[in-house]
């Protein structure tokens, strides 16, 4: 309760300040209507009397509006009475011919309706009727008087239009003029811009590909260099009985390089030994491998049931010590396991 109260405030609160807003907008637009009679476009007089005409209509709003609301409350009431008398009467067209039964005046209800509903369309009929062509005159006289009043104050807004349209026209002629020039010198800047974009690429592909030839010299020239400080090495190394390589171990470079390919093919061969060793004896090493595993797991089984007391598990024959026993292996063979001691 105490929330839809606050909501209500909030919503009174609302409405002052848009019929604040409201009524400052009028009195604004009261002052602007002044000054324009004051400036020829509306005499006083015309200005009060619009005035008036604007506060009678207005209090003939509010007077109107009550009596919708009046309208609407007694809507409602006529509403929920409906619906509680509905409510009361599931039937309520049973009930009513009942009683019409009863009272022996059956089928009342309906030729009532009947007769309201052609009484209706008969008003309807005589109103469109009554409309004589006075009343069409007087009509169209009130539209044109309306549609005079309507020129009379949009005279000075047609004639301010139609002195602007005049100067847009001027100002549309200096602007196609101008937007000539600057579309001519745009095009002009334009291909000159292409032009230099043009050179630009140029002059800078011609500035990679030189800087190009330059890394692929120095690069020459540093391998060149090396070549030529190795064999000045080795011209020393003959001349005058120097060593050369990375501990000075060797005469000269072909030694070295003489000795690292022996080297290196010594590696190769001995690789290829062990490749082949290997290849030879990988399927008997695995099936050993396999069974010494086994054999290996199933002593540690063994040993854990004995420490655990479970030992009285297995024989005499098959605890006694130094017996051999044979177990049969994953491939098929055979081996032999040496029991524990009890």
């Amino acid at each position: 309760m105490e929330r839809k109260k606050e909501q209500l405030l909030e919503k009174l609160e609302e409405e002052k300040g848009r019929k604040a807003a409201l009524e400052k907008e009028i009195e604004e637009k009261e002052n602007s209507f002044e000054a324009m009679g004051s400036m020829g476009h509306m005499s006083g007089d015309d200005f009060r009397r619009i005035k008036q005409d604007f506060r009678a209509k207005s209090t003939q709003y509010k007077r109107m509006k009550a009596e919708l609301n009046e309208l609407r409350a007694e809507k409602g009431v006529l509403q929920r009475t409906v619906a509680i008398l509905e409510s009361r009467c599931h039937d309520l067209d049973g009930f009513v011919q009942e009683q019409e039964r009863k009272a022996g005046v059956a089928g009342a209800a309906k030729n009532l309706q009947e007769l309201e509903s052609v009484a209706a369309k008969k008003s309807e009929y005589d109103k469109r009727k009554g409309m004589t062509l006075q009343e069409h005159s007087e009509e169209v006289d009130k539209i044109r008087q309306i549609i005079k009043e309507k020129k009379q104050k949009l005279a000075p807004m047609i004639k301010e239009l139609r002195a602007a349209r005049g100067d847009f026209q001027q100002l549309d002629g200096l602007y196609q003029e101008q937007k000539g020039m600057y579309d001519q010198f745009k095009l002009k800047y334009d291909c000159e811009f292409e032009e230099l974009e043009t050179d630009c690429s140029a002059y800078r592909s011609e500035i990679e590909k030189a800087e190009s030839q330059l890394h692929h010299r120095n690069a020459l020239k540093q391998i060149t260099s090396v070549a030529v400080k190795r064999a000045e090495e080795e011209v020393q190394a003959k001349t005058s009985g120097t060593r050369v390589g990375p501990n000075q171990e060797y005469g000269s470079y072909r030694d070295m390089y003489e000795d690292r390919i022996r080297m290196t093919t010594d590696s190769i061969k001995q690789l290829r030994e062990q490749r082949k060793y290997a290849e030879e004896n990988y399927e008997p090493n695995l099936v050993q491998m396999k069974i010494f595993t086994g054999l290996q797991n199933l002593l540690s089984v063994k040993l854990q049931m004995i420490q655990s007391g479970q030992g009285n598990m297995f024989g005499e024959n098959d605890m006694s010590g130094g017996i051999n026993q044979v177990v049969a292996g994953e491939q098929g063979g055979a081996a032999n396991v040496f029991t524990l001691d009890s």
